[in-house]
């Protein structure tokens, strides 16, 4: 017990956050009612449909730009091989 305060105290001076992201994702998907009401949202379930929405549409956002992203690359690496020689044929006279 002392052990564990004493770690507490070393990482808040050091500035070392004490909760892991393991902590707030646990949080997120069991809100306490003082989170909720910060949020204004009037219950737990709420609290946890929005954070699922939410997450759901920032990995929809993110899937879509990795998609965009293959797009672009694809298209500019063809360009530049046909535009360009890739050097093995040695220097071009």
């Amino acid at each position: 017990m002392l052990a564990a305060a004493a770690a507490r105290a070393s990482s808040a001076t050091l500035g070392v956050p004490s909760c892991s992201a393991a902590t707030s994702a646990s949080l997120s998907l069991n809100p306490t009612p003082a989170l909720c009401e910060e949020a204004g949202y009037d219950s737990p379930e709420a609290y946890r449909y929005a954070y699922i929405l939410a997450t759901r549409h920032r990995a929809k956002a993110y899937r879509e730009e990795c998609r965009d992203r293959d797009n672009t690359t694809d298209r500019d690496t063809t360009d530049l091989d046909v535009d360009r020689d890739d050097g093995r044929g040695g220097l071009a006279l």
